[in-house]
């Protein structure tokens, strides 16, 4: 796999964690 894709694969993965984190933070809080 290269660097690149490496990459691009891990900010889709770090990027989904913190959208779905903030979603499960401020959803029962309002």
């Amino acid at each position: 796999m290269p660097p690149s894709l490496r990459k691009v694969v891990a900010a889709a993965i770090g990027g989904g964690a913190i959208a779905i984190a903030s979603v499960l933070i401020t959803g029962p809080s309002g």
